[in-house]
């Protein structure tokens, strides 16, 4: 085979001429793309027999394969694509169960429960997720018994703090009334000495008095039934009065009290009922904890749509990490000018809780000279 060419000559072949040809002819090699040529070999009597092979083959040849290899190649990729969809199916659907079994806890629905079945990681997650959700619920079924106790035992210490209020809050008006005018000489002639332990009589009553009012207005405020009268009153005139009234308790302890107000100030739409008593409290507690020759200051301003007033004393201030807890109930701060002063630790926290029906907030900070200032923020049309 000399390149694309069949040779044979007379010296390899042992037949004659008519039995290749006969070969030839049986083998029909001309329709295989073969040609047939007969070359003399002149002047030698030999001959040669030449096979030329058609170059069409080859891409006949070269066709046939690429057909074969692309068929190949579509039957291993749909083999392939047909495999992903089922190992994706496999994946996914499990996958699907655990998103919307997350999202039915994350609405509350904690009974709900997976099943999913693939014995593989994706079953053994979703029994941990089951096990998760089935001790989720217990703990919530446990935490609303719970709450549902501490309702009942907070219903009941208001239900006895306000029977306990009422029934001790008109006898000790009387003593406090009757301490009041046995000390005036109104009913007969006093010496200093009785005169001075009526007023002992009459301050302590009327801290008790106080107690009593407190608790009870702790008791209406956790019940919800604190009735709130909104109604629009000049904020200025407010103001003067709260301080006329504590002006007696400041000068008994030689405490500078003043108010600051601006040129203007606007009309408040608020309840006047619930926001003197928040003030009492707080202007109760400066004069309470500022030390003689000290100052309590009363300042108010607006911003915006909203009204500020501050009180600020001079006394021993409170700690930064102890700011929060002053609000809560009964909670007094740990210093031995508070443990020496009188007080149940009520005062601030009823002040939050009236302010949040207001609408306002509280704040507290150090003031510039030392102490602390009670910011209250209003509202200027609330309700």
């Amino acid at each position: 085979l000399i390149g694309k060419k069949l040779v044979l000559s007379s010296s390899n072949w042992k037949g004659s001429k008519l039995d290749f040809f006969r070969i030839l002819e049986e083998g029909n090699y001309q329709k295989k793309e073969w040609s047939l040529r007969i070359f003399p070999s002149h002047p030698s009597p030999e001959w040669k027999l030449i096979l030329l092979k058609n170059p069409k083959e080859e891409e006949y040849i070269l066709a046939s394969v690429i057909k074969n290899v692309f068929k190949q190649f579509l039957i291993s990729l749909l083999i392939f694509i047909l495999i992903g969809i089922y190992f994706a199916r496999y994946l996914t659907t499990p996958l699907k169960h655990i998103e919307k079994f997350a999202n039915r806890l994350a609405k509350g629905r904690l009974s709900y429960r997976l099943r999913i079945n693939t014995g593989d990681e994706i079953e053994s997650l979703a029994e941990s997720l089951n096990t998760m959700a089935q001790k989720l619920e217990k703990a919530m079924k446990a935490l609303k018994e719970e709450k549902e106790t501490i309702k009942k035992v907070s219903e009941t210490k208001s239900l006895f703090f306000s029977a306990v209020s009422h029934e001790f809050k008109t006898p000790l008006t009387i003593i406090t009334n009757y301490a009041q005018l046995l000390a005036s000489g109104k009913l007969g002639e006093v010496n200093e000495e009785q005169k001075n332990r009526l007023m002992k009589i009459s301050l302590h009553s009327r801290y008790l008095i106080r107690l009593v009012e407190n608790l009870l207005n702790l008791s209406r405020l956790e019940s919800g039934e604190w009735e709130t009268q909104f109604q629009e009153f000049s904020l200025r005139n407010f103001l003067e009065e709260v301080k006329q009234e504590f002006l007696p308790l400041a000068k008994n302890k030689n405490i500078h009290l003043s108010l600051e107000l601006p040129a203007r100030l606007p009309r408040l739409l608020s309840d006047p009922y619930a926001l003197r008593l928040a003030l009492d409290n707080l202007i109760e507690n400066a004069i309470k904890f500022t030390p003689p020759r000290g100052e309590v200051i009363i300042k108010a301003g607006r911003t915006d749509s909203k009204v500020r007033i501050e009180v600020e004393d001079t006394g021993p201030g409170i700690p930064p990490e102890e700011r929060e807890k002053i609000f809560e109930p009964f909670y007094r701060v740990d210093r031995k000018e508070v443990r020496k002063s009188w007080g149940t630790g009520l005062g601030l926290s009823i002040t939050r809780e009236l302010l949040k029906i207001l609408d306002g907030e509280i704040e507290v900070r150090e003031g510039k000279k030392g102490g602390s200032v009670f910011v209250i923020t209003l509202p200027i049309k609330g309700g």
